[in-house]
């Protein structure tokens, strides 16, 4: 599972979320892909959803009223997401942001998964990032799905930027392992 545009000012990971739809993957993998998980905010080009709050927040795990909403799951977008997710039980799934640049296998996700991908983007992998009310770390610490935060380096578009992470998702793919 591919999940794209949770903050909308991050214009790279929408494009790119189209790119990984089409990857090469083997005949078992089904792949699910939510291209923008924040709408409002990518048709505004802002961070956060329509009121105000940062999804990326908004999770129910070390939530804080200061960045996370009125409340953990305030809002539509993370109660759809937090409903989908173990609906269909990914053997992995990928936040897609922007600009850190690097790779980050979270929680116990099999660090291979993370250099697999890191090894055709040239983007370093970086372990033990969590993020307080943050989807990612939600999907992997409560949740219990392997997941890897991808930060794209940059803000400029390019067909390489996209063809490398392309290619990285596809190596990430071939190192799954049954759960």
């Amino acid at each position: 599972m591919v999940v794209s545009a949770i903050h909308g000012d991050e214009r790279i990971v929408g494009p790119l979320g189209h790119e990984l739809a089409r990857s090469v993957l083997p005949d078992d993998v089904t792949l699910w892909i939510v291209p923008a998980a924040n709408p409002d905010g990518w048709q505004a080009g802002t961070r956060n959803n329509a009121n105000n709050v940062d999804l990326n927040r908004n999770f129910p795990w070390a939530w804080r009223a200061s960045t996370g909403g009125p409340a953990p799951l305030s809002e539509p977008e993370a109660r759809a997401l937090i409903e989908f997710v173990p609906s269909v039980r990914p053997d992995l799934i990928v936040w897609l942001h922007q600009p850190a640049r690097y790779v980050g296998p979270i929680g116990l996700t099999p660090v291979e998964y993370a250099q697999a991908w890191s090894t055709q983007v040239a983007e370093p992998v970086r372990t033990g990032v969590t993020q307080h009310g943050g989807s990612e770390t939600w999907c992997a610490l409560v949740a219990g799905i392997p997941t890897i935060l991808i930060e794209v380096g940059g803000t400029e578009i390019t067909p390489g930027l996209l063809e490398a992470h392309r290619r990285g998702f596809e190596a990430c793919v071939r190192e799954l392992r049954p759960r």
